[in-house]
């Protein structure tokens, strides 16, 4: 496999206008590879495509695989991302120079216009953009009055160039009528022609792949007025909706009956759905809080104090959480509540003042296992000389008494 730096430029082959992208190589002593360069692709204005000596993988992008030129031939690979700049990121797409301008309107003398307005509506225009438009005239020089009229993806469009001239008529008295309508694609605006839904509405069925049912029940909260605020857009509701059906799925609801699948007030609904994950959450968290307790209970009050630096128990599971928090550490994530209510862990913290410091984990056997501060830098998280010092205090004067309270449990 050999990496390569891949560049465009308009070049002319016989009567044909041809984007030409060139592979240039780094030599390689080891492998004995000479520095070096040849054209790989081609883009012919008649729609023609040629390729040689380039392959594609999805995981490293294009790369030769040999610098030796082969004949040129059909694509065997995914040309895509050589056509179209916006979704490469595999190779360099060079600007329209004067050259190569005169090249295009030599062979093409009536495509002038259209590319004089491509240049004043697109200072710098790449080559690939270029040639796409040259292609497009050459099947359908009618092309340039739908680039005028600013409808760049139609203009550009195979499909409405074969379209049946009654079609096309259809198509653009639609546009006209529909002036909000900007730049549709040909799939897209007989789509809207065929729904009759506005533009947004399409761009949010594709976006989010939503049903009619769904866009209609949006709609009409927005008609309502008191949901949420006027100026809501559909987008950022259909967000509130998405998070609303989370919940009710979370809150053990089946979100495919119509009663939760459409609430009257969407606003009302997700307040009350929010209010039950709350209760919900609360009612866990005292369950979890009353097991953490019964857990640790014969470990309460065993603190070491020493000035500022205090070793103790946690006594509960909010406090835990926000050690956890302070100090960057998976105590709740990874479920250290659920290890000490198992007996597989005891939680030691050790805080300055208020300001917590270190948590240590006491395995079965009475040792530290993990012991660390600050976990945000995870190169740099071992506790302080005066956390060290309190810790081994609290191991020297409690670890006795803790084995007896393990080996009764």
């Amino acid at each position: 496999m050999i990496r390569a730096i891949l560049e465009d430029r308009i070049g002319r082959i016989g009567h044909n206008v041809v984007r030409i992208v060139n592979a240039s190589w780094s030599g390689n002593k080891r492998s004995g590879i000479k520095a070096g360069n040849m054209d790989v692709y081609r883009q012919y204005d008649d729609g023609r495509e040629e390729v040689r000596n380039l392959a594609f993988s999805s995981m490293g992008g294009y790369f030769l695989y040999s610098t030796k030129p082969d004949s040129w031939g059909k694509p065997w690979i995914d040309c895509k991302a050589l056509r179209e700049p916006h979704i490469n990121s595999y190779m360099v797409f060079t600007n329209l120079g004067a050259t190569e301008y005169a090249q295009i309107v030599d062979r093409h003398p009536g495509f002038r216009w259209m590319l004089d307005k491509i240049l004043a509506n697109r200072p710098g225009v790449q080559v690939a953009e270029v040639i796409e438009y040259i292609r497009a005239w050459v099947r359908w020089p009618e092309c340039e009055r739908l680039y005028n009229g600013e409808y760049y993806r139609l203009c550009l469009s195979e499909s409405f160039a074969v379209a049946s001239y009654r079609k096309q008529c259809e198509i653009m008295q639609y546009l006209k009528q529909h002036p909000e309508i900007r730049d549709p694609g040909f799939g897209e605006i007989l789509t809207l022609m065929k729904s009759g839904m506005s533009q947004d509405d399409y761009y949010m069925t594709k976006r989010y792949h939503i049903g009619a049912d769904l866009l209609k029940y949006l709609h009409a909260q927005l008609r309502k007025g008191t949901v949420f605020k006027e100026d809501y857009s559909l987008e950022a509701l259909y967000g509130v909706y998405k998070d609303y059906i989370g919940m009710v799925a979370s809150n053990g609801h089946d979100k495919k009956q119509d009663y939760w699948k459409y609430p009257s007030d969407l606003r009302e609904a997700h307040d009350k759905v929010m209010r039950e994950a709350a209760n919900i959450k609360a009612a866990t968290l005292k369950k979890r809080q009353e097991k953490y307790t019964a857990a640790v209970k014969k470990f309460i009050g065993k603190t070491v104090e020493d000035g500022n630096i205090r070793v103790f128990v946690p006594e509960s599971v909010e406090e835990i959480s926000l050690q956890a928090s302070v100090l960057h550490q998976c105590l709740v994530t990874a479920d250290y509540i659920g290890k000490v209510i198992d007996r597989k862990c005891l939680l030691v913290f050790i805080k300055c003042g208020d300001t917590p410091k270190a948590t240590a984990e006491i395995l079965p056997d009475g040792k530290v296992g993990q012991f660390y501060g600050d976990e945000k830098d995870r190169d740099n998280c071992q506790p302080g000389e005066a956390e060290k010092r309190a810790m081994d205090v609290w191991m020297k004067t409690f670890k006795p008494r803790i084995m007896k309270v393990k080996e009764a449990a």
